[in-house]
């Protein structure tokens, strides 16, 4: 519905069996290039119209191939290089350094990055050992 509604506002309150084709493509045009939404939002926005148009106004909508497409996200690297892993941890200290290693020696060994994500979990859930760790202080 929200969609519909502001097809009708942008198109100054008229009534959309009263629009066609080019107004649809305005429309979504509008939405890729001034406001600058998703992909995948521009794409909701068009399967609500076009059941505005088959199920409600019971007319064809016409061919909204021509719109503007939404540009597609950049991608970000999901991992990190060897050599950037070692710039991360050179930069290190103390029990961060000690958990970063530890995740990413088990991500490196081949344990995938579920194992690695629990191997850290219980890095941080572990109590920490006294340093004396090897006589009998209690």
């Amino acid at each position: 519905m929200a969609w519909i509604r502001r097809f009708i506002y942008f198109h100054g309150t008229r009534h959309p069996a009263t629009l066609g084709e080019a107004e649809v493509i305005g429309f979504l045009t509008h939405l890729a290039v001034e406001r600058r939404v998703a992909r995948s939002t521009q794409a909701q926005a068009l399967g609500a119209l076009q059941l505005l148009y088959r199920e409600v106004l019971r007319r064809p909508m016409g061919d909204a191939r021509a719109m503007v497409r939404a540009a597609a996200p950049a991608r970000l690297p999901v991992v990190l290089t060897p050599d950037e892993v070692g710039r991360v941890l050179r930069e290190m200290r103390e029990t961060p350094w000690l958990v970063a290693t530890w995740t990413s020696d088990a991500a490196r060994s081949g344990c995938g990055a579920g194992r690695a994500g629990r191997t850290g979990l219980r890095c941080c859930r572990r109590r920490p050992v006294p340093r004396w760790f090897g006589t009998s202080h209690r």
